[in-house]
């Protein structure tokens, strides 16, 4: 009897959910913790805010950054769940020549696939979806796409990261990838 080689490991669009949401939480507990340590500073040890705060979220950049550069990544994978949901084989990128070889074992893991840039993901989505995503979200994953480059290939003095606009964006993204839960 011949042995057949199979894909194993595939992802289903709910861990893809579940790893999304879980990025989506570390990014805002980055938030939070930078205004509970600023509330505290100003609380407990009795700082002037308006004599600090400059200081304090200059100083905070890089957890800026982080969150937001999280945050990005946590849609990105939802953004690949809803594609899984479709088929998890439409995120495999590459030519099958670069695929991984049928040949050397039996198994092959999912995860030895190049899958889809970040750039593709709404693409792809709206291509096989009965639901198109929306040009207004479409329009902020790709600004949060484009910071999160700039965080992450460069060094962009001039790129200014609010924590505002962070919580907004990731209240935003929830209630535009899953309108009907509470954050």
């Amino acid at each position: 009897m011949k042995e057949t080689n199979m894909i194993k490991n595939i992802p289903t669009s709910d861990e893809f959910y579940l790893s999304g949401k879980e990025l989506l939480n570390f990014s805002w507990d980055i938030l939070i913790t930078l205004l509970k340590d600023l509330n505290e500073a100003t609380t407990f040890f009795d700082v002037n805010e308006d004599e600090v705060i400059q200081a304090y979220w200059d100083s905070a950049r890089k957890h800026l950054s982080t969150s937001l550069s999280i945050m990005q990544q946590g849609v990105e994978l939802i953004l690949k769940g809803k594609i899984t949901y479709i088929s998890p084989y439409l995120l495999i990128t590459d030519s099958p020549s670069k695929w991984p070889s049928p040949y050397k074992n039996n198994e092959i893991s999912f995860s030895q696939f190049r899958t889809l840039d970040a750039q593709d993901l709404i693409k792809v989505h709206d291509i096989f979806a009965d639901t198109k995503i929306s040009d207004e979200f479409a329009n902020l994953y790709n600004s949060l796409r484009e910071k999160r480059n700039a965080i992450m290939h460069s060094v962009d003095n001039n790129l200014k990261i609010e924590i505002n606009e962070i919580i907004e964006n990731i209240l935003a993204v929830h209630n535009s990838l899953f309108s009907n839960e509470n954050w």
